[in-house]
């Protein structure tokens, strides 16, 4: 074994950065710095002197520790299903929560040799896994619905019962709590949470393991965000049958930042089935007429076709509505053959830009 194969072996990274010869002793030490441990430096440093007879002593700079999922990635490099066990999991600061679908068996055979390893890479003793029962967590989803009804009764008295009821409800912020995806897509994520929503994309993918990657996404009126997790071949049959497209569900996991994506998502850990998000209602006696719709055909200013603008026009029992794109009316011609069909009227106009053209004298 070279002295290059050694530093292959326990060091991803390595540079030396001196070397000095002493002559009284003709021996040499050597000073490398180092940017990613992988095990503990002395079992290199023995080889390396072994190696070389002329080796006194042999120095590493003492690597910083990292980001903890970095370290975990290089560990599970040759099992990457358990890794993305690891990825999917609820995790609160370096507690990663499995559920009952997972399998952590896998994680648990290996969990000596992975906090040793944690241990020299700077994570000693502060990373935990916790595996949850399906008693745990329907036990949970009995202590929300009590806190619910709690919140209900004490709505109902004075204010002041109510906000120290809400301080202790948001003390626990490892709890799930009903929000609007806007709300998530500007959070810091690692927060758990339920959504409802309508299911508008479904794609799986089977790893080599067996398992299956299910990779959803879910709108609320609000916005959209993916929903992701892994399962079994017979948990994923069962997901399968059970997700429809364009069906409204409600969903439960923990936000976190998807490095494969580069955005946040929901790692789901409980999907129930949910009545579908209330439509816009416009409840007026005397409805509105919008004079000025610029459509996809105004470029740079519209975003919203004029099938769509008629459709909902028509929804909330508007009887015209006016189109002024600007510099076009190519809109004209299918706002005209819908409008007909919707019995609505269409006022037909148009935003221009002009100029002075008239010859100077």
């Amino acid at each position: 074994m070279t002295l290059v194969d050694i530093l292959k072996t326990y060091w991803i990274d390595a540079e030396l950065k001196q070397v000095e010869f002493l002559q009284e002793t003709k021996a040499l030490s050597i000073l490398f710095e180092t940017s990613e441990r992988l095990v503990d430096p002395t079992e290199a440093e023995r080889q390396i002197i072994e190696l070389q007879p002329l080796v006194e002593s042999v120095i590493f700079y003492p690597c910083e520790p990292g980001e903890l999922m970095m370290r975990l990635k290089y560990f599970f490099r040759n099992q990457p299903a358990d890794y993305e066990s690891l990825v999917q999991a609820q995790r609160v600061d370096n507690t990663f929560i499995l559920g009952p679908h997972q399998d952590a068996e896998p994680l648990l055979k290996q969990w000596n040799e992975l906090q040793q390893f944690l241990a020299v890479n700077g994570f000693d003793g502060v990373v935990t896994i916790e595996v949850l029962s399906w008693q745990e967590i329907e036990e949970e989803i009995a202590r929300e619905r009590q806190q619910h009804v709690k919140n209900a009764i004490v709505s109902n008295g004075n204010g002041r019962a109510k906000a120290a009821e809400e301080v202790k409800v948001n003390r626990y912020a490892h709890k799930p709590e009903m929000v609007r995806i806007s709300d998530i897509l500007s959070s810091d994520g690692y927060q758990r949470v339920v959504i409802e929503g309508q299911l508008v994309t479904m794609e799986s993918r089977r790893l080599n393991s067996g398992r299956h990657i299910l990779d959803t996404s879910f709108y609320d009126g609000t916005g959209t965000i993916g929903v992701k997790n892994m399962y079994s071949a017979d948990e994923f049959e069962k997901m399968n049958e059970f997700l429809k497209l364009n069906e409204y569900y409600s969903v439960t996991g923990t936000v976190q930042y998807d490095n494969f994506s580069k955005e946040l998502l929901i790692r789901a850990n409980r999907f129930k089935q949910a009545k579908p998000v209330p439509k816009r209602q416009d409840r007026a006696p005397v409805k509105r007429i919008e004079l000025g719709l610029q459509t996809t055909m105004s470029e740079i200013d519209g975003i919203v076709e004029v099938d769509a603008y008629l459709k909902q026009v028509h929804a909330w029992g508007h009887p015209a509505m006016a189109i002024t794109d600007l510099n076009s009316v190519q809109a004209f011609p299918k706002a005209y053959e819908l409008s007909k069909q919707l019995g609505i009227k269409v006022l037909y106009g148009l935003t221009l830009r002009v100029y002075d053209d008239t010859p100077e004298l």
